[in-house]
């Protein structure tokens, strides 16, 4: 009976041992799964933390490219605007490049006109020398009488009183069909004058009006 409460006292001991020990190793693993699970814990809030940053960082990525991608988009106008005040500004150039050569077309036109309106009154200016020099050489040579009223011998007696020629009435018929000639031509070439004179000035209005529109 001693022998079998030894035994049994024995095992019991050992079972209690075994136990004990089986407790050990629990409360070990518990510690251990306890600091694992605070590790992972912190593992845990510290990628939680990372994440947040990167989100954070992500949002101010996308943001920057928003930003970035207006200012481009702003660039870009601004590049266009310029593209197109530079190609208006050419156009106008050559706008203004095609005026100055038509002013500088119309001005030589002008002034070929003008010389050649000088060259015409010139001519006129001959003609007319040549006409005073021709009824200065009827007046010394036949004289007109004061009683006649034509504009030519009207001509004649203020050239024969400038002249310091006394009028007489000789030689009348023949003077009178020269007179009448030489009034004819008068005014043929005084009509010419005044229609060419009036010519001039309309062409000339026309390039001043065409030159400044």
């Amino acid at each position: 009976m001693r022998t079998k409460f030894k035994k049994y006292k024995e095992e019991k001991e050992s079972v209690v041992k075994r136990l004990e020990k089986e407790c050990r190793d629990v409360r070990i693993l518990k510690d251990n799964h306890a600091t694992k699970a605070a590790k992972l814990d912190r593992e845990n809030a510290d990628l939680t933390l990372e994440l947040a940053e990167t989100k954070r960082e992500l949002q101010d990525s996308n943001n920057a490219k928003n930003r970035a991608d207006e200012k481009l988009q702003t660039l870009k106008k601004e590049r266009d605007d310029l593209f197109g005040k530079v190609a208006d500004a050419e156009r106008a150039a050559r706008i203004a490049q095609g005026r100055q050569q038509t002013v500088e077309t119309e001005k030589e036109e002008v002034e070929r006109h003008l010389a050649q309106v000088a060259a015409e009154r010139e001519d006129l200016e001959k003609d007319k020398r040549d006409l005073e020099h021709i009824l200065k050489h009827i007046i010394d040579q036949h004289g007109v009488s004061e009683k006649d009223d034509s504009p030519l011998a009207a001509r004649k007696l203020a050239i024969q009183r400038r002249d310091g020629v006394r009028p007489g009435r000789q030689n009348m018929s023949n003077r009178k069909r020269q007179m009448e000639v030489e009034n004819g031509r008068r005014v043929v070439i005084e009509r010419a004058f005044k229609k060419e004179t009036v010519d001039n000035k309309n062409k000339f209005a026309d390039l001043l009006r065409k030159k400044n529109p």
